[in-house]
């Protein structure tokens, strides 16, 4: 089935940050959708092998990245999922890489919601990549049974901490209350 009608059917919609819905309506073949219809709508004007997953804390956030690690896979790309991480050290990190990323975070709205944003290898996507994923004729193909199994890459988190902990000497602090 065609990503465009997958999405459209969902009902999920791209907000002020990123596509958000119930979770419900986030089934792993609306998150499949969503993740080839991102790539096609990048992949002729960057070139990479890779994308970065990562999530926040939501009950629903991991199932998701799986649908969406699991349908990067069958298009013949690698990932590498970082966890539970800040949206700023998934971008930051991936940026560093230059590679895409893929964020499942409900930022701020209900636990009984959650979504899903999108970053190019120099940043967020733009309103015009928004319509081209929302409109994208590609294929989208079935995800297995059985989704993968992510394993937890700590370079980002590290490479987070570290872009602050070097702002300071150890003493920076030193004395104050």
């Amino acid at each position: 089935m065609q990503a465009q009608t997958i999405i459209k059917e969902s009902g999920v919609l791209f907000g002020t940050s990123g596509a958000r819905g119930l979770v419900d309506v986030f089934s792993a073949n609306v998150c499949a959708a969503f993740t080839i219809a991102f790539i096609d709508a990048i992949e002729n004007d960057f070139s990479f092998d890779t994308v970065a997953i990562a999530i926040d804390n939501r009950p629903s956030s991991y199932a998701m990245a799986q649908a969406c690690a699991s349908a990067l896979k069958l298009h013949g790309l690698d990932v590498k999922y970082y966890g539970v991480l800040p949206t700023p050290a998934l971008a930051f990190k991936a940026m560093q890489d230059c590679m895409p990323s893929i964020m499942v975070t409900g930022s701020h709205i209900p636990f009984d919601r959650n979504g899903l944003k999108f970053y190019r290898p120099d940043g967020e996507i733009s309103k015009q990549d928004e319509v081209a994923i929302f409109n994208s004729p590609v294929k989208v193909q079935p995800l297995p049974a059985n989704l993968i199994e992510l394993n937890i890459d700590k370079s980002a988190k590290d490479a987070y901490c570290q872009r602050y902990s070097c702002l300071f000497t150890p003493d920076t602090l030193k004395g104050k209350k």
